[in-house]
């Protein structure tokens, strides 16, 4: 909270870049947790994005309208996605999300009546660009996201979706339907992704379909939430605020280098530690706890 009195103000920019990608991954894990991995979200990111813009330029300027344009959008879309996809597993499901994105993406470039096609649009920035401001809503939303997912993990959709990622056959046994709880925890993710988009448009002010349709930011977000821990409540946060300060450091450095650092992480976390970075801190929980010190 006191981060914008005493940060100069390209610190409280990257922090706010972070807070949109932790949003991101928040969403994302509520997914993972059902065992389904999507490499799309960047579609519902964009479409949030865009469905944010177009309603300020062409129908009305409120905030209020315009995230609630973003999520009946993004709900929307995940419901249909969801019905068609989810009850496919594993690469196919992931193939499936990065076909949509992909649609979404030529999509964009050609309707140049509304959004501009390939030249973009343009919107007005938030709190007549205060950076404090803007700084506190993004970490309000932020919250809410936190808020969504804790209460996704302690209601029946976690203990479902538990079950549902170790044995889809078991659930089914005992009266779990696997794919209303796809669907569920999809449109949660969907909507948490399109509330970042809703925000990033007038955050940036101006966006490009290659911008949020890009598949960069689905491996991205799919690279933080892997590397802080898919399956934990708090690891997609860690995992986003680390590489995120890793992706500035390299982006000073070498051009791209944040991408070539995500695919090197992703693959070394994938190896070693499957279950992120908090798996760490639990392991050495859970030997502090068996042989405490005398």
């Amino acid at each position: 909270l006191v981060l914008p009195f005493v940060l100069d103000l390209y610190l409280v920019h990257l922090i706010t870049g972070v807070l949109v990608y932790v949003i991101l991954s928040i969403g994302l894990s509520v997914l993972t947790k059902t065992g389904q991995v999507s490499i799309g979200q960047a579609a519902f990111f964009g479409a949030g994005a865009y469905a944010a813009a177009i309603i300020s330029k062409f129908v009305y300027q409120s905030i209020a309208l315009e995230f609630v344009g973003a999520l009946v959008v993004t709900i929307v879309l995940a419901i249909f996605l969801g019905y068609v996809t989810l009850r496919m597993k594993g690469i196919f499901f992931s193939i499936a999300t990065l076909a949509f994105t992909e649609s979404l993406l030529v999509l964009a470039i050609n309707e140049r009546k509304i959004i501009g096609g390939a030249t973009g649009i343009i919107v007005k920035p938030l709190f007549g660009n205060n950076m404090t401001m803007i700084y506190y809503f993004a970490l309000a939303l932020t919250a809410i996201s936190l808020l969504i997912s804790y209460i996704a993990n302690h209601s029946k959709l976690g203990y479902a979706s538990l079950v549902i990622k170790n044995d889809e056959r078991l659930a089914n046994s005992i009266g779990i339907n696997p794919t209303k709880y796809k669907i569920a925890a999809f449109v949660i993710s969907a909507a948490l992704s399109g509330l970042a988009g809703a925000f990033y448009v007038h955050y940036v002010t101006f966006i490009v379909p290659n911008e949020v349709f890009n598949l960069s930011i689905s491996v991205s977000i799919l690279a933080m939430t892997i590397f802080g821990g898919a399956y934990s409540f708090i690891g997609p946060v860690i995992g986003t605020i680390v590489l995120k300060l890793v992706e500035e450091l390299l982006r000073q450095k070498i051009t791209y280098g944040h991408q070539i650092g995500y695919g090197i992480i992703l693959v070394i976390t994938i190896l070693f530690i499957p279950n992120g970075l908090v798996s760490i801190w639990k392991t050495k929980r859970d030997r502090i706890i068996s042989h405490p010190k005398r």
